[in-house]
């Protein structure tokens, strides 16, 4: 009798329609429970006219919505459902003058809580309708965003903090920086554990602590004294680490270099095994002076490379890239089939990349030991030649076989079999202990192998340049939304090893699209040693820090096609940067 008849022509046959039906709906509502609320899900009731007192508007009458306010106990308790109804009922109620609902919206939802604290458990439901409704304008009106601001979260030392002053360790984060910084920073401004209860990869409770932050506020100054307060191994560990690869670490580098057990971090034997080679470089530079930069590390003998310090080459950039183009001209194909001899545990010629890894089992072995070799090129003080013999005697003992025909989550025994296996044939030394320590990245890569196969052939898809770490957060990006890839994030997995996985697919003709070529050169730290050391002579030129920067140095000197150098990419960079006396050649015009 009423449907939309609220908003239709006012004429003398509606007004008596009007008239008739406003008087059967008095009589009607003067019954219990008479009156459908309106509303969806578990809050769908019937109501007395003499409970309502309030009317849900806006998004609160999506059904989603409902859903999640129906299990909410605050909500549920603070407004029953015989005492809400939906908009559309409530302007019937007022055009009958039976009773006048007040109206209800977001900001409804913050005065719920026991102001201003926000346990986890009302993070979570809030955080799930955040992520229903963030597009909704309301969520920016001044008054809510001033309630959102005001609101106090639990931190690690269980005291109710502004969210403004914590950070957060996982979750959607706006930026992949704040997990290095959490590690720095002292328990009170770390948000409390209790919030990453973790829902469909939406990390709901830390989504509603970020919306309600207005940012990260843990400028260089900040972590500068975080850094010099480090007192466990642990926190002079995620110190250094930062310091090496946080965004802010050269300038806190630069507020906390010769200070307190700074002046010494570099000669503790524990702390400098626990980081990678790349990491102790990149200390080297940050924390010591040139003086003493030969005596502050511990000596290397592990054969892997260490870096001298090399005097201003005595060439510009140009020359230097040109001499080098040359030199891998008249070499390169030598040179890179020694290269990858060094690397790969079968002929590379076997390697078949192509095919379909979820029906072929070479094709997944392949897939495989590129993405595992791909693992292994951030741990620190090893070789290529390490690596290719891990998994010669992987293959050797049949764990290779395990690793790449049997699905971890089908078969977790046989995964296990081989850490029982391994341990039980140790007696005085643990050979291979750094690489099993990798077991976990193995997992997953094997896991959702197929998944990751289809990630990187995607790359061929796009049409815009595009950032290799959205490629590797599938669930966080909205490329892959709805494309059924659903694996976990492979950025830390893979780290610098993405860009050799990258550079090996270009290569092998596994993907072709020319805007994949930016992000095949791996920004080690000897080959940002090489570019770095050209900044003493004008033009000046920005020492690069990311493979799309290595990318474009080489294009502005070179050209397009010779910075591929043959399609090996960032190889011969590898190779010359590694090779002191090959390097020395080059840049005097030897070598030429």
């Amino acid at each position: 009798m009423t449907k939309k008849w609220l908003r239709r022509p006012h004429g003398d046959g509606m007004r008596l329609a009007r008239k008739a039906a406003l008087g059967v709906l008095s009589r009607l509502y003067k019954h219990p429970s008479a009156i459908p609320n309106g509303l969806k899900g578990s809050l769908r009731s019937f109501s007395d006219v003499g409970d309502i007192c309030y009317e849900l508007n806006g998004v609160l009458l999506r059904e989603d919505v409902s859903l999640e306010l129906g299990v909410w106990k605050r909500f549920t308790s603070r407004y029953p459902a015989r005492m809400c109804v939906s908009g559309e009922i409530g302007s019937i109620l007022r055009e009958a003058d039976l009773c006048r609902p007040r109206s209800l919206g977001l900001s409804a939802l913050v005065g719920l809580l026991e102001q201003p604290k926000v346990d986890p458990a009302d993070a979570e439901i809030l955080g799930r309708l955040w992520l229903l409704t963030k597009e909704e304008r309301d969520w920016q009106s001044n008054d809510l965003r001033e309630s959102l601001n005001g609101l106090l979260f639990r931190s690690e030392a269980d005291k109710w903090t502004e969210a403004r002053a914590l950070l957060a360790a996982d979750g959607p984060l706006d930026s992949n920086d704040e997990p290095r910084r959490h590690k720095l920073a002292p328990p009170e401004c770390r948000l409390h554990p209790d919030y990453y209860t973790e829902k469909d990869d939406k990390w709901p409770a830390v989504a509603f602590f970020l919306a309600c932050r207005p940012r990260m506020e843990a400028p260089a100054e900040m972590l500068a004294k975080w850094v010099l307060a480090a007192r466990s191994a642990d926190a002079r560990l995620a110190a250094l680490c930062y310091l090496a690869n946080g965004e802010l670490g050269e300038r806190v580098a630069e507020r906390v270099r010769g200070q307190d057990w700074l002046r010494t971090a570099l000669n503790d034997l524990h702390l400098a095994e626990e980081l990678t080679e790349e990491q102790q470089d990149r200390l080297r530079r940050r924390l010591l002076s040139q003086e003493s930069i030969r005596q502050a590390m511990p000596n290397d003998d592990s054969g892997g490379y260490s870096p001298p310090i090399m005097s201003p080459p005595p060439v510009d950039l140009t020359t230097a890239l040109e001499r080098i183009y040359e030199w891998w001209s008249n070499e390169g194909h030598e040179r890179a089939e020694e290269y990858r001899n060094r690397l790969y545990p079968q002929d590379i010629r076997s390697l078949d990349l192509k095919g379909n890894p979820k029906s072929d089992p070479g094709a997944r072995s392949s897939w495989f030991t590129l993405l595992a070799l791909g693992s292994f090129q951030g741990m620190g003080r090893t070789r290529d030649e390490q690596h290719r013999k891990f998994i010669q005697h992987c293959q050797a003992r049949g764990w290779w076989d395990t690793f790449t025909n049997s699905d971890p989550e089908q078969e977790p025994e046989r995964w296990m079999d081989i850490i029982e296996e391994y341990a039980e044939a140790q007696h005085d030394d643990e050979e291979w202990m750094q690489w099993l320590g990798q077991f976990p990245k193995l997992y997953k890569l094997r896991r959702w192998l197929d998944d990751y196969v289809e990630l990187f052939r995607s790359m061929d898809q796009f049409e815009e340049p595009f950032n290799l770490d959205m490629i590797l957060a599938p669930r966080s990006t909205s490329h892959f939304q709805g494309g059924g890839i659903d694996a976990p994030p492979l950025t830390r997995t893979l780290n610098v090893g993405a860009h050799f996985v990258v550079r090996e697919l270009l290569h092998r003709g596994v993907i072709r699209n020319p805007l994949s070529i930016p992000h095949a050169y791996a920004p080690i730290a000897r080959i940002r040693d090489f570019f770095e050391a050209f900044d003493v002579y004008p033009p000046t030129t920005s020492p690069p820090t990311t493979s799309e920067d290595i990318h474009r140095l080489l294009t502005e000197h070179l050209g397009e096609e010779q910075a591929a150098f043959c399609g090996n990419y960032d190889i011969p960079l590898r190779i010359v940067t590694s090779d002191a006396s090959l390097h020395k050649q080059l840049l005097n015009g030897l070598g030429s």
